[in-house]
C-alpha cells in the first residue's frame, strides 16, 4: 500500500548468532515498480524508536511530493530491565523498559566491531565517584556477552545494572545490519542506486554518518542534526566518499559542537556549573531534570590545560569531536581534491531560528553529468551545483589548483562539506527548546526542504 507504514522484520545473523531486526518502510502514492525511486534511510535518536521517528522528523508531505521511499530502521534495545539512575527520574519513567540505541560512532567502544578501543589507556568520557563512569548508561547484553562478563554492579547502586566504563549503547554491529538491511531492500524494490541518502538526528544523525563513511557502495549523501563522532570514533580519513550536511545547535550540550558549548570538570573528578555549584554525583542540571540554559565554558577550579584538548565534553560526560574539526576530517576523506572555504549556502528558510548554512569544502567538477564512482556506482553532482552560486574567478582558481577536468563539460563548484547552525537545543532545526516544530515549519517541511 503506498502512503502507509508498513512494519517489517527480517533476519539478521549477527556475531552473536540469529537476531530478529524491525524496520517500518513508507511506500510515496507515486511509487511504480517500474520506475526507480529515491530513498531515504532515517535513524532515530536514543530513547525514541522507528515509529516514533517516522512522524517526527516530518518526511512525509515532501517524501510523497519527490517520490522518495522512506525507511526507518529500529536500533537494538538488547537492555530490557536494566536502566541507569538518571533514568530513574519520573520524568524519564517511560523508558524504563527499553531504550532503543545505535552502535555508531565509538559507542561501544569498538567492542561489536573490528577496531575495539576498549581496554585502551585513553579517556574518552569523564571519570569521577572514585573513578567510575559518570555517564552510568544501562546494561545491553550484547556488551555483556562480547566482553565475556556480566553488566556492572556498583557498591553505592547495588540495584542496577551497567554498560561498562564509556560504552552507551548497544554492542550489536549496526553497520553490518544496516548493510544486509540494503542489500534485502535493493532486493524487493525499485530503487535508484545513485539516490540513496542517510538522514537521522542525535545518535540517529550519528548513524548516519556511521553508514555514509563505512557504506559509502550504497549511500549517495549524509544529513544529520545534532550530531557528532565521539571521540572514541574511528578515523574518517580513509573511510568516506560522500557529502555531508551537518547541523548543530548553539546551545547544544548534549552533544556539543565546540568545547564552549559543553562541561568541565574539576580535578577531583567533579562537576562545575556557571553559578559556581559543585556536584560531586552528577553533571549539572536544572532542578526539573533537563540541560541548564547557561553553559561553564571557563569554570576557575578546571584543570588549567583542559581547553587546549580537542574534544567537547557532554553533559552525560563524553568526549566528541569538535564541530569543525571532524568536518576537517570528513573532507580529506572524499576521493576529490576538496578545497577549503567558507561562503554561504543559501536555503529558502534562512535567518528562521537563526538558522544559516556555509560550506566549508568544495571541489570542481564538470557539469551536466560529471559522475562521482564508488564502488561501480555513478552519482550525478549538477542538481547540487544548482544551490551554490558560481564565481568565475573561484572557478579559475580551482582550475589551477586542481587541473582542468577532462571532457568538454562546463566546470563549477560543488559543495562537498556544509555546515549549518541553528538557535536551539538538541533538536531538528526550525524546533523551539522542546523540539517541538516551529509555527509553520511542519506544514511547511522546512528541515526536510533543505536536507534534500
Amino acid at each position: 500500500p503506498r502512503g502507509k507504514l508498513l512494519h517489517r522484520k527480517l533476519i539478521w545473523h549477527s556475531r552473536l548468532g540469529p537476531r530478529l531486526r524491525k524496520y517500518i518502510l513508507r511506500l510515496p502514492a507515486s511509487y511504480s515498480f517500474c520506475r526507480m525511486s529515491p530513498l531515504i534511510v532515517d535513524f532515530h535518536p536514543y530513547y525514541d524508536d522507528a515509529l516514533y521517528e517516522t512522524n517526527w522528523s516530518n518526511w512525509f508531505k515532501l517524501a510523497d511530493a519527490k517520490g522518495i521511499v522512506m525507511v526507518y530502521p529500529a536500533g537494538s534495545a538488547d537492555n530490557t530491565g536494566r536502566i541507569g539512575p538518571w533514568l530513574q527520574h519520573p520524568e524519564y519513567k517511560e523508558y524504563a523498559g527499553s531504550l532503543p540505541s545505535w552502535n555508531a560512532l565509538g559507542s561501544d567502544l569498538g567492542v561489536g566491531g573490528s577496531d575495539s578501543k576498549f581496554g585502551s589507556n585513553r579517556q574518552y568520557c569523564v571519570n569521577n565517584l572514585n573513578g567510575t563512569w559518570q555517564g552510568l548508561y544501562p546494561c545491553y547484553e550484547s556488551c555483556s556477552r562480547l566482553l565475556g562478563d556480566s553488566c556492572l554492579n556498583y557498591p553505592n547502586l547495588p540495584r542496577l545494572k551497567f554498560n561498562h566504563p564509556c560504552i552507551s549503547s548497544t554492542c550489536y554491529n549496526d553497520t553490518d545490519f544496516i548493510d544486509h538491511l540494503m542489500h534485502h531492500l535493493h532486493n524487493s524494490l525499485c530503487v535508484d542506486i545513485a539516490h540513496v541518502h542517510a538522514t537521522g538526528q542525535s545518535i540517529g544523525g550519528m548513524m548516519s554518518m556511521e553508514v555514509g563513511a563505512r557504506l559509502s557502495h550504497h549511500f549517495s549523501s549524509v544529513v544529520a542534526s545534532s550530531s557528532a563522532p565521539l571521540l572514541s570514533s574511528f578515523d574518517f580519513q580513509s573511510t568516506v566518499t560522500v557529502p555531508i550536511l551537518l547541523a548543530r545547535g548553539l546551545r547544544d550540550g548534549t552533544i556539543p559542537a565546540e568545547k564552549e558549548l559543553g562541561y568541565a570538570p574539576n580535578p577531583n573528578g567533579s562537576w562545575c556549573k556557571c553559578n559556581g555549584r559543585i556536584d560531586p554525583h552528577n553533571p549539572p542540571r536544572s532542578e526539573n531534570f533537563s540541560y541548564p540554559k547557561k553553559i561553564c565554558p571557563n569554570c576557575p577550579e578546571a584543570p588549567q590545560n583542559f581547553f587546549k584538548n580537542q574534544y567537547a565534553i557532554s553533559g552525560d560526560g563524553y568526549f566528541y569531536k569538535l564541530h569543525h574539526r571532524f568536518l576537517d576530517e570528513w573532507a580529506s576523506g572524499l576521493p576529490y581534491r576538496t578545497k577549503k572555504i567558507f561562503k554561504g549556502y543559501r536555503t529558502p528558510f534562512d535567518g528562521i531560528n537563526g538558522f544559516t548554512c556555509k560550506v566549508t569544502h568544495v571541489t570542481t567538477l564538470q557539469t551536466p553529468n560529471t559522475p562521482r564512482y564508488s564502488a561501480n556506482k555513478a552519482v550525478e553532482f549538477s542538481e547540487a551545483s544548482l544551490y551554490f552560486s558560481e564565481n568565475s574567478a573561484d572557478i579559475a582558481a580551482d582550475v589551477a589548483l586542481f587541473g582542468k577536468a577532462p571532457g568538454n563539460g562546463t566546470l563549477t563548484r560543488v559543495p562537498m562539506v556544509v555546515s549549518c547552525y541553528f538557535d536551539g537545543k538538541h533538536c531538528y532545526p526550525f524546533q523551539d527548546d522542546d523540539c517541538n516544530w516551529l509555527e509553520g515549519a511542519e506544514e511547511g517541511s522546512y528541515w526536510p526542504k533543505v536536507a534534500w
